[in-house]
């Protein structure tokens, strides 16, 4: 089954783009930067204990939801106006020590509204992993992703577990969204990590859980 055929026949009419939480009927999103970023109140110290409470999160979960054998696909994505590619050489490559299968596709901006003007050459390009669990570093690709704005900005990654029929996304230093096909896999981190959802789509949230 290749990648489309997948998400059609779980994720039927998502589309693979932040915000993934509300792209979806079931998923919950947590909170990973609760301290301040800044050191100094002059906002010129970066606070590395910002950094590594919100890394200690998202490996938390991470690892709270793909067990080492868990056959999972891996999205990188990213724009191009026809001369970046995501490269043999590139991050995503390097973080992933095997696979059993590469697809590559160009697809429209997932973030095209009505009235943008795009040349023909950009596009979106999506290169598509499958591996397991165990042979992705996740660590490297946390860490990059919790400093998105700080210096590491280009790709989305999406890690989907096809064992589990869960998708996992860490947008930023700021959260990561999860959701799944069936709302019951993921009661248990609702109530294990309760304390860690967003208070924001708290209440949202609450209401696919509670009484399930």
């Amino acid at each position: 089954m290749n990648f489309n055929n997948y998400l059609a026949k779980y994720f039927p009419a998502l589309e693979l783009k932040q915000p993934l939480f509300y792209n979806w009927d079931y998923g919950i999103r947590f909170e990973l930067g609760y301290l301040s970023v800044w050191k100094d109140k002059n906002r010129t110290i970066l606070n590395q204990k910002y950094f590594k409470s919100a890394l200690y999160r998202a490996k938390t979960l991470y690892k709270a939801i793909f067990d080492i054998n868990d056959n999972i696909i891996v999205v990188c994505q990213r724009y191009s106006d026809g001369r970046q590619k995501i490269k043999k050489r590139s991050f995503c490559y390097e973080n992933i020590h095997t696979f059993t299968q590469i697809e590559t596709l160009k697809i429209q901006d997932p973030y095209y509204e009505e009235g943008d003007f795009i040349t023909k050459k950009e596009h979106w390009q999506r290169k598509i992993f499958y591996t397991k669990s165990k042979y992705v570093n996740y660590k490297n690709f946390l860490y990059r992703s919790i400093h998105y704005d700080f210096g590491y900005r280009g790709i989305e990654v999406y890690f989907i577990n096809t064992t589990k029929n869960i998708i996992f996304y860490n947008y930023d230093d700021r959260g990561l969204d999860i959701i799944a096909n069936n709302p019951k896999t993921l009661k248990p981190l609702y109530h294990f990590y309760n304390d860690w959802i967003l208070d924001y789509d708290k209440d949202k949230i609450d209401k696919i859980f509670v009484n399930l």
